[in-house]
C-alpha cells in the first residue's frame, strides 16, 4: 500500500470509529503517514488531534504520543517535544522507549552521566531486540564520551552478537 493510500484509508476508517482509543491509534497513523510524506502540516493536525483525545483516556497510549514526540523533534521543536516526553513518562515511568529518547537528548546535551541511569535500566528491564540494540548503541556512544573504553567495547561486543 502506498503512503498516499494508507494516509486515506486511514481517514475513512476514522469515519465510522466511535472508540477513542481506536481513534488514537488511527490518528496516530495518520500522523506517522503524512509525516513520511511530508506534509507536516495535516500531521501535526493529526498528531495534536490524537493527544488529546490520548490525555482524556483512563489508560494512556504512550506509544502514540512518541510518535508525535519523534514527530516534533523532527521537525527542531526541542521545548514542544521534551515537554511531551515528560508528559509521557508521567504517564508510564517504565516506557522504555520514551526513557531512551530522554537519555539521548541527555547526551546530546553533554550530559552522559544522566543518560546512563536511564539506558542501564532499559538493558536491563526490555526483551525487545529494536530496544535493546538501541540502548547498547547508546551505551557505546556514553561509554566512548566518559572514556571507559572497556564497557563501550562490552556493548559494542553485545550489538555484533545480536
Amino acid at each position: 500500500v502506498k503512503p498516499e493510500e494508507a494516509a486515506a484509508a486511514f481517514r475513512k476508517a476514522l469515519e465510522f470509529v466511535r472508540d477513542d482509543e481506536l481513534r488514537v491509534l488511527i490518528l496516530g497513523r495518520i500522523g506517522f503517514t503524512e509525516t513520511r510524506l511530508e506534509h507536516f502540516d495535516a500531521a501535526e493536525a493529526a498528531f495534536r488531534d490524537s493527544l488529546g483525545l490520548n490525555r482524556k483516556l483512563n489508560r494512556h497510549i504512550p506509544e502514540c504520543a512518541l510518535l508525535y514526540y519523534r514527530f516534533l523533534d523532527l521537525r527542531e521543536r526541542e521545548a514542544d517535544s521534551l515537554v511531551l516526553l515528560d508528559e509521557i513518562l508521567r504517564w508510564e515511568p517504565l516506557f522504555a522507549p520514551a526513557l531512551l529518547e530522554r537519555a539521548k537528548h541527555a547526551v546530546s546535551e553533554g550530559q552522559p552521566a544522566k543518560a546512563t541511569e536511564d539506558v542501564l535500566f532499559v538493558v536491563r528491564s526490555t526483551e525487545d531486540p529494536e530496544t535493546l540494540r538501541a540502548a547498547h548503541y547508546l551505551l557505546v556512544k556514553i561509554y566512548g564520551m566518559t572514556g571507559n573504553g572497556k564497557a563501550a567495547e562490552a556493548h559494542a561486543a553485545w550489538i555484533k552478537s545480536h
